[in-house]
């Protein structure tokens, strides 16, 4: 299966960072890489779980199946 080319207006949804987006220097140390994906024409979105930490500084697995869960759910209306 090939999926459809992203085009101006879609959204892109960061569901799941490889590692919690605090270990990574947080939203203000990625807000260069929102605004590329803004001057391209997309909809950047965060999913509810991307912040916070467990000792291995990454997400709960729970967290990330919620976010899943969710992103699925919206794709569904």
């Amino acid at each position: 299966m090939i999926p459809a080319r992203l085009k101006t207006g879609d959204e892109i949804r960061i569901i799941a960072p490889s590692r919690t987006i605090d270990a990574v220097g947080g939203f203000l140390a990625n807000q260069s890489a929102f605004d590329k994906l803004l001057k391209m024409g997309f909809k950047p979105t965060f999913g509810e779980y991307v912040t916070g930490m467990t000792p291995d500084a990454s997400n709960s697995i729970s967290d990330y199946i919620k976010n899943v869960r969710c992103c699925r759910a919206a794709l569904s209306r």
